[in-house]
């Protein structure tokens, strides 16, 4: 684990997270870790404390928090030591786990939200708040939006091309 990559990848953490207690040890397909634990986190409950550890590591100029996972799989992986035999103990597990990791992130978050960049963004008719600290946007710019943040800046021709393909491809499938 001393040697394990860092990710960004949420789901990477619940396929490993749905490992230590069994609730799926062998992945047939992706996503499929995260799939089967989401049953045990509907179940569960907040029974098992983690405790969360974060890094600060400025990047580009942005002040960034790393949340430390490896500490909470070893605290994951002493829990399972100790016998986590029933299918309730794995979602109260599973449940924990999670709710330490949201929870710090939401923590990380909350400090952030007077500095995010935050700008109105029309989707075809439907306006959205979006944040677009990755990018150097300007009003009347287009971007390319993936989970609220614009993550690129589209040439003007590029961007009509692309509306118009959307276009007809919504009015064939009416």
């Amino acid at each position: 684990m001393k040697r394990a990559p860092k990710t960004s990848s949420f789901s990477r953490i619940l396929d490993a997270l749905s490992c230590y207690p069994g609730i799926c040890e062998r992945m047939t397909y992706d996503g499929e870790p995260a799939m089967k634990l989401e049953r045990y986190l509907a179940w569960g409950e907040r029974k098992y404390e983690f405790e969360t550890c974060v890094e600060g590591k400025p990047c580009k100029g942005l002040d960034r928090k790393i949340v430390k996972t490896l500490p909470l799989f070893d605290r994951l992986a002493d829990y399972s030591a100790n016998g986590v035999n029933t299918e309730k103990k794995k979602a109260y597990l599973a449940y924990s786990f999670v709710f330490a990791l949201i929870e710090e992130m939401v923590e990380i978050n909350k400090g952030k939200e007077e500095a995010k960049a935050n700008a109105k963004a029309d989707f075809g008719g439907v306006s959205r708040e979006i944040d677009v600290s990755l990018v150097d946007a300007k009003v009347g710019d287009y971007v390319m939006v993936h989970a609220g943040f614009a993550i690129a800046m589209i040439d003007e021709k590029e961007a009509k091309e692309t509306i118009e393909l959307w276009k007809e491809m919504l009015e064939k499938s009416v």
